[in-house]
């Protein structure tokens, strides 16, 4: 991955690459986030390395170039074409966007590229506030007696967000009303910067196994459970079975999260 280093090299990267798009990632040695995002920036790099161009700016060691695209956060990823930035909602951005095939696990479903781009919505739609973002929409297939020649599936969408508990009562009934089911909870909040990085994975978890529950405890508007649960630190998944706990995982480890998840359901 090329790291541009000066203006120059960073001007000249936009003119080498003509009326291809590019991305480039503003980052820090010292930001977390960069660090969890730059794996599946690199494969996003090798999936569309022939018609898009990718490259990194440090923001510490270049920081004439940070200055003129006006960087205060960090990572920062943004999109130009023909040498200017794009606006927010450009249609070759919308094309970039339906190659990437985030939509749904028949459709070619990318997990790492729907977190890149969920997580990072600001970016690829204009959204400004991220507390905003959610999934919103998991999906059904059915088959179908069919009279064609070939498979036909009917898609359908369910739409609302994943239930988040505020009091002990709430969680006791989700547990009651589970039964048999695994139960898995993620305690959360909003200011936790693993937090962010685990809740699109933590979403997509729940549509890879619908025989489970999932949902969300944010440990300052759910205080009660939480202190219930001594929760010290975050994020934290509590996992239940019959009403009773039988795991937990701190930190943000998607792999052992999973693990769990298989072992218990």
């Amino acid at each position: 991955m090329k790291i541009l280093e000066t203006v120059e090299e960073f001007d000249q990267f936009l003119k080498d690459a003509g009326s291809k798009l590019v991305v480039i990632d503003f980052f820090a040695d010292w930001c977390g986030p960069c660090k969890m995002i730059a794996p599946k920036f690199l494969k996003m790099a090798d999936d569309f390395k022939a018609e898009v161009e990718f490259a990194k700016v440090n923001v510490d060691e270049n920081t004439e170039t940070a200055e003129k695209e006006e960087i205060s956060a960090m990572p920062t990823f943004k999109f130009y074409k023909n040498g200017a930035k794009m606006k927010s909602l450009e249609q070759e951005r919308i094309k970039f966007l339906k190659k990437s095939r985030f939509i749904n696990d028949d459709f070619g479903f990318q997990r790492g590229t729907k977190i890149f781009i969920i997580y990072y919505s600001k970016v690829f739609l204009g959204i400004t506030d991220l507390s905003s973002v959610t999934i919103d929409r998991c999906w059904s297939t059915h088959n179908l007696q069919s009279k064609f020649d070939t498979p036909v599936k009917l898609i359908s969408s369910v739409e609302g967000k994943m239930k988040e508990l505020t009091t002990l009562k709430e969680l006791n009934e989700l547990l009651e009303s589970s039964g048999v089911k695994l139960v898995v909870i993620d305690f959360f909040a909003d200011w936790c910067g693993p937090c962010k990085i685990m809740g699109p994975k933590f979403e997509e978890l729940a549509m890879k196994f619908p025989d489970v529950v999932f949902a969300k405890v944010n440990i300052e508007r759910g205080k009660e459970p939480t202190k219930h649960y001594s929760i010290t630190s975050i994020p934290h998944f509590k996992f239940f079975k019959g009403k009773k706990e039988v795991d937990n995982l701190r930190g943000a480890d998607e792999t052992i999260l999973t693990q769990k998840i298989e072992k218990w359901q």
